[in-house]
C-alpha cells in the first residue's frame, strides 16, 4: 500500500499471470481476482526481415 499512499492513488490494479490480479484502494483489504483457465494464442506472428 506504500505505492498507492505515495502516488495518492486512488487505486492500483496489479496483474499477476496465472495468479489473477490484486486490486490495492486505501482503506480496503486487498481484493485478489483469480484468473480463469483459457487457450492462448500468439497473434503477433512470425517476423520477416
Amino acid at each position: 500500500m506504500k505505492l498507492v499512499a505515495d502516488f495518492e492513488l486512488s487505486a492500483l490494479l496489479i496483474t499477476r499471470s496465472e495468479q489473477g490480479m490484486t486490486l490495492l484502494q486505501p482503506g480496503r483489504e486487498p481484493l485478489h481476482l483469480p484468473t480463469q483457465a483459457q487457450e492462448v494464442f500468439d497473434v503477433t506472428g512470425p517476423v520477416i526481415r
